[in-house]
């Protein structure tokens, strides 16, 4: 369901703001050349989560996307022979040429800074779900996975408005919390051994209250 996911998202701003989706993504990941007023539009729309999490990075290098950043922090593990990155666009390709032709494994405080932006980010993560899908597919027809991920944006970027907008209107009625019969088969076979019972609970109550 191609409405249920973050691609949608995306649209819903670009179609609020009048801006193109790529540009949302590209304030979204930090890489392109965006307006720090348009990423500020950005960000005031969709909520303060990512921008609040990556403030220890920007104070040590305020110019820094966060590709740099994961793409350093990974290759400066002993155990990594090989980094490899995707990319769509060719200032991104640009982007990590540039971290890797001069490469500068982390330093103790660019480690803490990591820290602390990870510690941010689990903050407002409501459910630690991977999306792994092991729980799928659900007697019941719930989309777990999916329950969990529109659940954790709220959390992460706290816009009620869109998520409102993503749960009510696009959001399949047969694939929602409301309709798990709390027989515990996903929970049997989750590897992060979450409460998925009673969490479906949680956030079913709590999305339809937005």
């Amino acid at each position: 369901m191609a409405g249920k996911r973050d691609e949608v998202t995306i649209a819903e701003v670009a179609e609020a703001l009048n801006i193109s989706k790529t540009t949302v993504s590209r304030a979204i990941s930090g890489k392109g050349r965006v307006s720090e007023a348009t990423r500020a539009r950005v960000f005031d729309y969709i909520g303060k989560g990512r921008q609040d999490a990556a403030a220890p990075l920007r104070a040590l290098d305020p110019a820094a996307s966060a590709a740099p950043w994961a793409l350093r922090w990974v290759a400066s593990h002993k155990n990594v022979k090989v980094v490899l990155s995707g990319m769509s666009a060719e200032d991104q390709l640009d982007d990590n040429l540039a971290t890797f032709g001069d490469f500068r494994p982390m330093t103790d405080a660019e480690n803490a800074a990591i820290r602390q932006t990870a510690d941010v980010l689990r903050s407002h993560i409501k459910i630690g779900c991977t999306g792994c899908r092991y729980c799928m597919p659900c007697p019941m027809g719930v989309d777990i996975p999916d329950n969990f991920s529109i659940w954790n944006k709220l959390g992460m970027f706290g816009n009620k408005d869109a998520i409102r907008q993503q749960w009510t209107a696009r959001f399949p009625d047969a694939e929602k919390a409301i309709h798990c019969g709390r027989g515990g088969k996903c929970e049997a076979v989750c590897p992060q051994h979450l409460p998925i019972r009673d969490s479906l609970a949680k956030l079913q109550t709590e999305l339809d209250n937005l």
